[in-house]
C-alpha cells in the first residue's frame, strides 16, 4: 500500500490548500483529491512543484507499506440474493445491504484471503423521502431530502482471520489506515451502485421519492 502526505506534509507546515495552490500554481482542484488520497495517479511534475514549495525530497512526500490490503464482491455468497430495498408511500421500511466480500492480503511472496461480510448496524438510517417546503418567488416547489446515514462492522467467519486482519491493520500508520477505511467505503458504495443501479420501486406513488442511485452515491458510509 501507498499514500501520498501531502495532507500530514500540509498540517505540520499549517498551510492550506488555497496557499499552496498559489505557491505552486497547481490548481486547487487538482491538490484537493492529492490532499484526501483520491487520486489513483500524480503527475511527476505535479509531485516536483509541491516537493520545491515545501522544501522535501519526493522520498518525503510518500509513505508506503509491504503489503497490500484489497476486497473483492463475493459473487458465490448465497447472502447476494437477499439484497433489497422496501419502500412505501411512507418510506423505506425495510432494507438489506449487507455486503459479502473476499479479502486478500498481498505480501511479497505470501497471499492471506478469507471471507469478510460487511453487515450494517442498527445505526443505519435509509430515508428516500422528499419533503415538501414551499415554493420560491417563481412559484417553483421547494423540496428538502431526508438524510441517509450507513454504518457496518466487519464480521469474520472465525478469530484466527480476524486476528490476521487486525495484525496487518495495526502495522499501519493513521494517515494509511485512513486510506484503508476510503478504500473500504469506495468498495461498499460501488458494490451498492452496481446492485442498485436499476432500482426505480419507489417511483410510483404519488409522493415524490429520491432516486436510490444518487441517494446511494452521496450518502455517507461509516
Amino acid at each position: 500500500m501507498i499514500r501520498n502526505k501531502l495532507s500530514d506534509l500540509l498540517g505540520e507546515r499549517q498551510i492550506k490548500i488555497s496557499n499552496l495552490s498559489i505557491m505552486t500554481g497547481i490548481a486547487r482542484s487538482t491538490l484537493t483529491p492529492i490532499y484526501f488520497n483520491h487520486s489513483e495517479m500524480i503527475k511527476i511534475d505535479t509531485i516536483n512543484k509541491i516537493c520545491m514549495a515545501l522544501n522535501i525530497n519526493v522520498d518525503e512526500f510518500f509513505e508506503s507499506v509491504n503489503f497490500d490490503i484489497d476486497f473483492i464482491h463475493d459473487e458465490d455468497a448465497i447472502e447476494n440474493i437477499f439484497n433489497f430495498i422496501s419502500s412505501d408511500e411512507n418510506g423505506i421500511y425495510e432494507f438489506n445491504i449487507d455486503v459479502p466480500s473476499i479479502c486478500q492480503i498481498q505480501e511479497k511472496n505470501t497471499k492471506h484471503i478469507f471471507d469478510i461480510k460487511f453487515k450494517t448496524t442498527s445505526d443505519t438510517k435509509l430515508d428516500d423521502s422528499l419533503i415538501f417546503i414551499g415554493e420560491d418567488n417563481k412559484g417553483k416547489d421547494i423540496w428538502t431530502e431526508g438524510t441517509s446515514e450507513i454504518f457496518y462492522e466487519m464480521k469474520f467467519n472465525d478469530i484466527d482471520d480476524k486476528n490476521t486482519y487486525l495484525e496487518f491493520k495495526n502495522e499501519l500508520s493513521i494517515g494509511m489506515q485512513l486510506v484503508l477505511k476510503n478504500k473500504i467505503v469506495d468498495f461498499i458504495r460501488n458494490f451498492l451502485l452496481e446492485k442498485f443501479k436499476n432500482y426505480d420501486d419507489n417511483q410510483y406513488f404519488s409522493q415524490p421519492k429520491q432516486n436510490i442511485e444518487k441517494l446511494i452515491k452521496k450518502v455517507n458510509i461509516k
